[in-house]
């Protein structure tokens, strides 16, 4: 069995199929999603994916592989940040790939299409590891134009027209975002083909994360200034799936792990599990699947640090200028949009949480 991880900076989970949105085309990642594990609560951001344990796990990973023989290869697009754990410094059988960005940009140059492109061609090689890097969608969100355009009519549709001869905007809106969305989906396509046609020869466990997700839709009618913590920057897509024969996955199949991870912390698991490919899948069923109580997530950031259970998320920080203490409570997963603060009847909710965050 051999391992590839595919890895975007940047990248909404809300905005792909296998997350509930019903309008951005994703059918690479919802296809991935319908044969696999998909996390609904996979959750990162910069300072989590930058902490020094997470860089140390993955660099233990790597310095066992190479001193067990294994033979890694990797991939990156030159906007995206370094493969953690200091990877490419250790290894230099890999390369930094580069395309063309912008409005009047084809679909062809984009440093996905190279990316993924590269990716392909790669395959039919003899690795144990790939590691594939791209930056994602950031902003300002410039998608060549046919991608740029490509839901404007479906946005106005929902009183949110677009103004196609003027391109002020486009960078913000949201349809430009599902734009890059489907573009990016479209060239990982081209990679996990090849992967398909691959196979038979070999089985593969593929891992498809990002770091960070993006505040990109708007909410309740208007397009929201959302805080570093809200959701839809924490939450980010994490699928895995098997190619091949691969004992023991289909109890896997189309499972959706409900508590709350990081997605890191998975991809480390699944990297240190991948050692023994015999038990891997059982490892995971048991892992995956277990009914024991939750241990609560711990989120830190700049400003805020986020305690996250199966039922509650609490929020804690500095809020404005002042640096007023604040503190926020949402119910979980069902609040998914965080718009009902219920900080103030649930005392002993908090208490418990912000004892969580006091031992951590």
């Amino acid at each position: 069995m051999r391992v590839v991880v595919v890895s975007f900076d940047s990248l909404a989970a809300s905005a792909l199929g296998c997350h509930g949105n019903e309008w951005v085309e994703s059918p690479t990642f919802d296809r991935l999603a319908a044969r696999g594990v998909v996390f609904p609560r996979a959750l990162s951001h910069r300072e989590v994916i930058s902490a020094a344990n997470s860089q140390n796990r993955t660099r233990a990973i790597w310095e066992n592989g190479l001193a067990r023989g294994a033979k890694i290869r990797w991939l990156r697009d030159e906007r995206a940040a370094a493969i953690p754990g200091g990877l490419e410094a250790m290894h230099g059988k890999g390369r930094v790939v580069s395309g063309g960005s912008g409005w009047d940009c084809s679909p062809q140059q984009v440093p996905e299409a190279e990316l993924f492109r590269s990716a392909a061609e790669l395959v039919a090689d003899d690795w144990d590891l790939l590691w594939v890097a791209s930056a994602g969608v950031q902003p300002p969100w410039q998608p060549p134009e046919g991608f740029a355009t490509l839901y404007f009519e479906d946005f106005a549709e929902r009183g949110f027209p677009v103004t196609e001869s003027d391109r002020t905007d486009w960078g913000t809106h949201p349809a430009v975002y599902g734009g890059a969305v489907s573009l990016l989906d479209h060239w990982l396509g081209e990679f996990v083909a090849a992967l398909e046609r691959d196979a038979e020869r070999r089985a593969t466990l593929l891992i498809v994360t990002a770091w960070e997700g993006m505040a990109w839709q708007p909410i309740l009618g208007q397009t929201a200034e959302l805080p570093e913590w809200h959701a839809e920057r924490l939450t980010v897509p994490l699928v895995v799936t098997a190619m091949g024969e691969l004992s023991g996955w289909s109890p896997l199949a189309s499972w959706r792990p409900p508590r709350p991870v990081r997605a890191v912390d998975e991809v480390c698991r699944l990297l240190e599990g991948a050692s023994d490919p015999s038990a891997i899948a059982g490892w995971l069923e048991r892992t995956w699947t277990s009914t024991g109580d939750a241990q609560p997530l711990l989120l830190q950031g700049e400003n805020w640090d986020v305690v996250e259970t199966d039922s509650w998320k609490g929020v804690f920080g500095n809020e404005g200028p002042s640096g007023t203490f604040a503190e926020q409570l949402f119910v979980r997963p069902d609040d998914r949009w965080e718009v009902n603060d219920v900080a103030s009847i649930h005392h002993g909710v908090m208490q418990e949480l912000q004892a969580v965050r006091a031992r951590s």
